[in-house]
């Protein structure tokens, strides 16, 4: 059985921006999407996915507009479990190298059960022994050796 996730942006972009559709990362956000994957965000973390998937360089490649990337956000939300973790615990703040990873604390904190799926190798050695960690391939061989046969999304013009 596939544990609860919290799935880092990096994920999320690479699904995006990912042309292979057996691309772990694109199997991952295929499996959000598609509601096969049990996954928790809170509104920091949706934040810190639109930040990303707005950022000039990720948007010259997806080429999603602004509504678009809105759109694929709202699909997540709807699957996701939204966590609001507790009041500021500051659980990562002397851990984690990157200020903008703070946030996964709370969620760690609301969800210390959760799996954290990153293809960020700083952010995994930084969280090493605090909790359960996997890469984008690591769960994608679990959540299945098949890619999604459907688009994920379908923006009403085709991505650049």
């Amino acid at each position: 059985m596939i544990p609860l996730c919290i799935v880092d942006a990096n994920v999320v972009g690479g699904g995006l921006l990912s042309s292979e559709a057996g691309s772990p990362t694109r199997r991952v956000l295929d499996a959000m999407l598609a509601g096969s994957l049990h996954f928790v965000v809170s509104l920091d973390l949706l934040t810190e996915y639109r930040e990303v998937l707005l950022r000039p360089s990720i948007v010259a490649c997806h080429g999603l507009t602004e509504a678009e990337v809105d759109e694929v956000l709202r699909l997540l939300a709807l699957k996701a479990t939204l966590s609001e973790p507790p009041p500021y615990e500051g659980l990562l703040d002397d851990v984690v190298t990157d200020p903008g990873d703070v946030h996964l604390g709370g969620l760690l904190a609301a969800a210390p059960e959760a799996l954290v799926v990153t293809g960020n190798r700083r952010l995994a050695a930084d969280l090493e022994g605090m909790c359960e960690l996997a890469t984008p391939a690591e769960l994608a061989a679990l959540v299945g050796s098949a890619p999604c046969s459907r688009r994920r999304f379908s923006p009403a013009r085709e991505p650049r």
